[in-house]
């Protein structure tokens, strides 16, 4: 989960990832009950601003040991069309989305797997993935 930094300083549990106050969660959720865990403490899943935000957290977690965890974007309201919890739409393909040996390109599954997770398998970008999979949220 995120929150913003105000004068690079957060509020515990967070801690300061390049702009971002970040928490890892350590217990796993569901997509949607992850985004309700991260609003019980005043945060959101976690929304990439640029390519220098997501390698500093790509390589948090790297640090932290975590698998997988989901971040925050969906394409559930209109198939296709992913966007990030604040409404932004997102960019498709390289460098953030993982691609596969055979050239196949994520995401994946449509209409199946509709929400966003880094995983450490896909050296951590993002795969789309069943909303009701459990991952630890940051």
């Amino acid at each position: 989960m995120n929150m913003y930094s105000t004068a690079g300083l957060c509020v515990h549990p967070f801690v300061l990832v390049g702009t971002q106050c970040v928490h890892i969660i350590p217990t796993t959720y569901t997509w949607h009950e992850a985004r309700t865990q991260c609003g019980l403490v005043g945060g959101d899943l976690f929304v990439v601003d640029d390519c220098d935000q997501y390698h500093k957290v790509a390589l948090f977690l790297t640090e932290q040991g975590y698998p997988n965890c989901w971040i925050g974007s969906s394409d559930e309201a209109e198939e296709g069309q992913w966007r990030w919890v604040d409404g932004s739409p997102m960019t498709i393909g390289l460098p953030y989305w993982s691609q596969f040996a055979t050239g196949e390109q994520e995401p994946d599954n449509p209409g199946k797997q509709n929400c966003l997770e880094l995983n450490c398998a896909w050296m951590y970008r993002f795969s789309s993935a069943w909303c009701s999979d459990a991952r630890r949220d940051l």
